[in-house]
């Protein structure tokens, strides 16, 4: 009995003395975390060497994966939304490629103007439906959120190939 007591206030003695040195730990590396800011809204204030990057450049890189609703799906992707870009859909867990066009259907018969044709190529599939690929110059998700603001179109997908990538040797 008296070695289970003396058990119990060995352990009991280990465990607050292991919880005080973890409050000191936190303690410590939050004042280091006090200095360390200092130290850098001091240096923020200071006019810096370093190099200013070109922001006319723009990158194509995320830095973390984001989400994005393409075609009433949600997507992840690592990149900026544009031909070429590998998406992951979300839903079916399947990676695929956005291929760089459109397809909608429209409520009437579409007449093609001269305006359009500036920033798209627009080519007839089917009856009332439509391929219309972007130039490319123009700025791919933001024309594909007019296209789905514009009452004339019934339904607007963009076009994104799920066929795997050929590793099969070609002659």
């Amino acid at each position: 009995m008296v070695k289970k007591i003396a058990t119990l206030l060995a352990l009991t003695i280990a465990i607050s003395a292991c919880s005080e040195m973890t409050e000191s730990n936190d303690e410590s590396t939050s004042s280091a975390d006090n200095t360390q800011t200092q130290k850098t809204v001091n240096s923020a204030t200071e006019i810096t060497a370093h190099p200013a990057k070109d922001k006319t450049e723009p990158s194509l890189a995320i830095d973390k994966p984001r989400s994005v609703t393409i075609n009433n799906k949600k997507f992840q992707a690592n990149s900026i939304i544009q031909p070429g870009a590998r998406v992951l859909n979300l839903l079916m867990g399947e990676f695929g490629r956005v291929k760089g066009s459109f397809v909608v259907t429209t409520k009437e018969q579409m007449l093609v103007d001269s305006d359009n044709s500036l920033l798209a190529t627009i080519n007839v599939i089917a009856a009332n439906t439509y391929r219309i690929t972007p130039q490319k110059k123009t700025n791919f998700m933001e024309f594909y959120q007019q296209l789905q603001n514009d009452k004339r179109f019934r339904l607007v997908e963009m076009e994104i190939d799920y066929s795997p990538v050929s590793t099969a040797e070609t002659f």
